[in-house]
């Protein structure tokens, strides 16, 4: 499993998810084999080389050579014991209305549910939820909706080794498919 930096030569595609998701699938084939996903993505600026997107490659894909890299990463690999902050973008599997005040407390309240998705890997120190969420727009053939997301950031020590890999493999949440899930772990080892 690595993570491949790419350059995104228009920046306005990191604002349309539809876009950005077929621009990714453009380099790196269908996102899911019908078993297993192939890869995970996403539009958060990590780096100081300008407008990118990191995708996470599971499993067997090699990306094109005329790819516009940035950079390639290993990916982490926890063991059982070490201290980790995990964050991830989180969207909400249900669809929202756009606009809908009243929504804000519901949508709050399953963020925080999240932590769940989390508590297989990880003895969880501290789990907090970015303090607004925020609206993607995304078409599916000819269906329009919107999905509430939200930055999510955990914690703790690593207490499954395995359950943490599958964490990073597999991510989290809905609407992976539009640069969601995608679960970065910083680790510092255990003593």
């Amino acid at each position: 499993m690595i993570d491949v930096i790419l350059r995104v030569p228009d920046e306005t595609i990191l604002e349309n998810r539809t876009a950005l998701k077929k621009a990714v699938a453009a380099l790196f084939g269908d996102r899911h084999d019908g078993e297993r996903s192939n890869y995970l993505f996403s539009p958060e600026p990590l780096l100081d080389a300008g407008p990118w997107v990191r995708v996470r490659v599971v499993d067997g894909i090699v990306p094109s050579s005329a790819t516009p890299f940035v950079s390639v990463l290993d990916c982490p690999v926890p063991v059982a014991g070490d201290k980790v902050i995990a964050t991830a973008w989180v969207a909400l599997k249900s669809k929202v209305m756009v606009g809908a005040g009243s929504a804000a407390p519901r949508i709050a309240a399953r963020l925080d549910r999240a932590r769940s998705l989390f508590e297989n890997a990880i003895e969880i120190e501290d789990y907090e939820v970015g303090e607004r969420y925020e609206i993607a727009r995304i078409e599916r053939g000819r269906e329009r909706f919107a999905r509430a997301f939200n930055r999510v950031r955990v914690t703790g020590r690593i207490k499954d080794a395995e359950a943490a890999q599958t964490l990073l493999s597999t991510g989290i949440g809905a609407s992976k498919a539009y640069g969601f899930g995608l679960v970065d772990m910083q680790i510092e080892r255990g003593e």
